[in-house]
């Protein structure tokens, strides 16, 4: 009988023994299983900060006017009042320590600035109220435009975190932006003189279109007919009694609404964002840091008009100068705020 509690004993201890060693390896499979999943995470991020934007100068060979004889223009200015962006990515979390992701998502990037085109001038054919032919000269003394940019782009971001199992640690994250829309649109401001000359055909007995000054013709501009003025007398008074006799020249006529937007194909660029992490719970943890992004897009270039008016110059139209531009290359550093959520962990 004691034999055979003993065995009974033994037998109970090596099924104990068995159990807690199954028991063991299940967990330590556990372990290894969760440890090896994927997890995934959504993230907001919010910035904004200093930018630029810049198109360069218009294609003046692409110009709509009837028989273009000449044109000029200074080189386009560019200033920015600054910009923002604000998007979302889907994360995949990898490792034990889950502190590496590969992410996708949607991001909205604005900048905001102005372009100054003044000094744009070019010379065209027009028609007067005696039915002349003429050379006009159109000079915008003043050209400015209050501009919009817009961007919605998908950046495809590798993070890395530190510290994953502290409450304080960095990060940083860095990838390619596919622009998938990008646009501009504004307002635009523009103070521009009307001028012409006139040739005189001998042949015809008539005023004729000439692409060229030559001698003898009748030079309207307001730097030739203030050498004539006597003292006392403004160009502006004499270019007004010239339009009332059917001569169509004017000074200073001002301008100003919204130009129409213009549109820019797919792009690319880059992201990066770096700064510290704070983990306020498993699943939330709240990010500070900076935010540059570079994006770069292009576009086909048509025939424009950045100024046109009637023969008359009843009716004076504006268009956005962007459209002789073909790339716009945008910028933006600044401070950037976002939360993570851990979903799966």
């Amino acid at each position: 009988m004691k034999r055979t509690s003993s065995i009974i004993i033994f037998i109970i201890w090596s099924a104990m023994i068995y159990a807690q060693a199954v028991r063991d390896t299940i967990a330590k499979k556990d372990t290894v299983s969760r440890s090896s999943k994927i997890g995934f995470a959504i993230s907001g991020n919010f910035g904004g900060g200093i930018a630029s934007a810049n198109a360069g100068n218009p294609d003046m060979s692409r110009l709509s006017y009837s028989n273009v004889s000449n044109q000029s223009l200074p080189n386009a200015t560019y200033s920015s009042s600054g910009g923002l962006n604000i998007g979302f990515d889907l994360d995949l979390t990898f490792g034990k320590q889950k502190n590496i992701e590969l992410s996708a998502g949607l991001t909205y990037i604005y900048t905001k600035g102005t372009a100054d085109f003044s000094g744009y001038h070019v010379e065209y054919e027009a028609e007067d109220g005696n039915g002349n032919t003429f050379r006009r000269l159109l000079t915008a003394t003043q050209a400015s435009e209050s501009l919009s940019y817009g961007n919605v782009s998908i950046p495809v971001l590798f993070k890395y975190s530190t510290n994953p199992d502290k409450k304080m640690g960095a990060y940083i994250q860095i990838g390619p932006v596919l622009s998938i829309s990008s646009s501009a649109s504004g307002t635009m401001n523009s103070t521009t003189d009307f001028e012409a000359v006139y040739h005189y055909d001998a042949t015809t007995k008539g005023f004729v279109y000439s692409p060229t000054t030559q001698p003898g013709d009748w030079v309207l501009t307001k730097q030739a007919i203030s050498s004539e003025l006597s003292a006392g007398q403004s160009a502006s008074s004499y270019f007004s009694q010239l339009y009332s006799r059917g001569y169509y020249v004017g000074l200073g006529e001002s301008v100003s609404g919204k130009v129409n937007k213009v549109t820019y194909h797919i792009g690319g660029g880059m992201m990066a964002r770096l700064g510290g992490e704070y983990r306020a719970s498993k699943m939330v943890h709240v990010l500070f840091g900076i935010t540059a992004l570079l994006m770069s897009n292009g576009r086909n270039v048509s025939s424009y008009a950045p100024i046109t008016a009637s023969n008359d110059l009843t009716t004076i139209s504006q268009s956005n100068f962007l459209n002789g531009t073909s790339s716009l290359l945008t910028m933006q550093v600044g401070v950037n705020i976002g939360v993570q959520v851990r979903l799966i962990k």
